[in-house]
């Protein structure tokens, strides 16, 4: 996730980064194999606000298949 639409009174984030938009789950298991190419052995997925990923993508299963789709990212 990039971005945030929640305008909260305090914060600049929606108004630097625009926004919420998630980056789609391929391209996020794509780059978690490079990573892991690369011997990276932890990964951290998050965001401004992770329980709206994948609303702007259309998608049902956003999170949970996400998480489940960069568990095993070989």
């Amino acid at each position: 996730m990039a971005g945030c639409t929640n305008f909260c009174s305090y914060c600049i984030v929606p108004f630097v980064r625009g926004p919420e938009r998630s980056r789609p789950v391929p391209e996020l298991v794509a780059e978690a194999r490079a990573l892991v190419a690369d011997g990276v052995l932890e990964l951290t997925l998050l965001g401004q606000n992770v329980n709206a990923y994948g609303v702007d993508l259309g998608a049902r299963r956003r999170r949970a298949h996400l998480r489940r789709a960069a568990d095993r990212p070989r």
